[in-house]
């Protein structure tokens, strides 16, 4: 699961050190917060929230930085792994969602609204809207939001033809 979070060449086939894949999170969550400081916010640091979290990379980087964290994923077994590697982090929160939405948040709850190149991976412009809307409605006054998305995706990516196969033979009841 490590690179499928973060695709490195030497991370193939079980090949990341996990120490080193963490210590990935802790210089990305610094060069943000650094960026973030530079414009003077967020106002506060008492919490944070991660859109599509996986094994909690940057979640748990962020768990040092603000009193409380929460890492969101679709994928069951990604939040599971999250929550065994950073057992030793009692401020970091796991959630699996499945829905289009984060209803389950409270509006202006977090000071940093994180999402590092995962909403590419959502089906449909609607949706992908609907997470941006969602995730203003759960940041507090004085806070951050940061989606960042790729610039550019060769075509293979763009047309996935992975999803689109399963997505028509499940459809022909294969």
């Amino acid at each position: 699961p490590l690179y499928a979070i973060l695709s490195v060449e030497d991370g193939k086939h079980g090949g990341w050190d996990l120490d080193a894949f963490l210590a990935t999170g802790e210089q990305d969550v610094a060069r943000l917060l650094d960026a973030c400081g530079r414009l003077g916010a967020p106002a506060r640091r008492e919490a944070a929230f991660e859109l599509g979290c996986g094994v909690g990379r940057l979640t748990r980087a962020l768990s040092g930085r603000f009193e409380r964290c929460v890492g969101v994923d679709i994928s069951a077994p990604m939040i599971a792994r999250a929550g065994e590697l950073n057992a030793d982090r009692p401020n970091c929160e796991w959630v699996v969602n499945t829905a289009p939405d984060l209803r389950m948040f409270p509006d202006r709850t977090f000071d940093l609204v994180l999402s590092h190149l995962v909403l590419q991976h959502v089906p449909g412009r609607d949706v992908v809207l609907g997470y941006l809307g969602e995730m203003v409605r759960i940041l507090a006054p004085g806070g951050v939001l940061v989606a960042q998305l790729p610039a550019s995706m060769p075509v293979r990516q763009r047309i996935q033809p992975r999803r689109r196969a399963y997505a028509a033979l499940r459809h022909l009841g294969i």
